[in-house]
């Protein structure tokens, strides 16, 4: 079992992806994380997902902010490849973010934007093309 935050299991779910190719179906449910995390987990040999029930939040701590991903052992390298494949392919951690003051519109959206005169309250055409041009 593996308490994870939504970021790290979009990672796990990626690097299950990896190796097994399609969307791992989740049956989700407020009670009983163990019943719905490791017992498929073992019954069924297939990674799972399940929300901490009151029994994680009060023996095993499980923060509000954590969702648990269950890999069965021998599924574990598979899982490992392909993680290490989103590394050497660019996706891991820390992620990176970037904040601009505006990002570069579609042209769709600049059409509207030149009929709102959005550019001579904010900035010119000519910087928003020039920002375009450099993302």
């Amino acid at each position: 079992m593996i308490y994870a935050d939504s970021a790290q299991l979009s990672l796990l779910l990626l690097g299950r992806e990896y190796t097994h190719g399609y969307n791992l179906p989740c049956r989700l449910s407020g009670h009983a994380a163990c019943v719905y995390g490791v017992v498929p987990a073992i019954k069924e040999n297939s990674c799972q997902v399940a929300i901490p029930c009151r029994g994680d939040r009060y023996r095993a701590m499980a923060s509000d902010d954590e969702i648990i991903f269950t890999v069965p052992r021998d599924k574990v390298q598979d899982l490992m490849d392909g993680l290490r494949h989103l590394a050497r392919t660019g996706s891991k951690f820390p992620t990176g973010r970037t904040v601009r003051p505006e990002y570069p519109l579609p042209e769709s959206y600049e059409k509207i934007a030149r009929e709102m005169d959005y550019f001579t309250s904010t900035s010119t055409e000519e910087e928003a093309k020039d920002q375009k041009l450099s993302s």
